[in-house]
C-alpha cells in the first residue's frame, strides 16, 4: 500500500510542470510589458552572440519569475513568439 501511495505521489509531482503550463502561458500573454522587458534582455544575450534559450538566459528567466528551468524555457519561447520574433 505504501508503495502505491509513493508511486502516486511521484507521478503527481512529475506532472506538475505539465499541468501548470497553460497558466504560465496565460501569464505571458496577459503581461505584454513584462514581455517587452524580456525582449530587451534577450536582445542583450543576442548582442553577445548568445541564444535567448541558452542556459544562462533560461536561468535568468527562472530566477526572475521563480520558475523551474523547464517552465522558464517554455515561458521564454512563448514570450519570444508573442513579442519578439526577431530574437534567436
Amino acid at each position: 500500500m505504501k508503495s502505491i501511495l509513493f508511486f502516486l505521489f511521484m507521478l503527481s509531482s512529475s506532472l506538475n510542470p505539465i499541468l501548470s503550463q497553460p497558466n504560465l502561458l496565460e501569464r505571458a500573454k496577459n503581461n505584454p510589458s513584462e514581455g517587452s522587458k524580456l525582449c530587451k534582455k534577450f536582445k542583450e544575450y543576442n548582442a553577445k552572440n548568445e541564444s535567448a534559450t541558452s542556459d544562462e538566459a533560461t536561468k535568468f528567466v527562472s530566477k526572475k519569475n521563480n520558475l523551474s528551468m523547464v517552465n522558464a524555457e517554455f515561458y521564454s519561447i512563448y514570450v519570444i513568439g508573442l513579442y519578439c520574433p526577431e530574437i534567436y
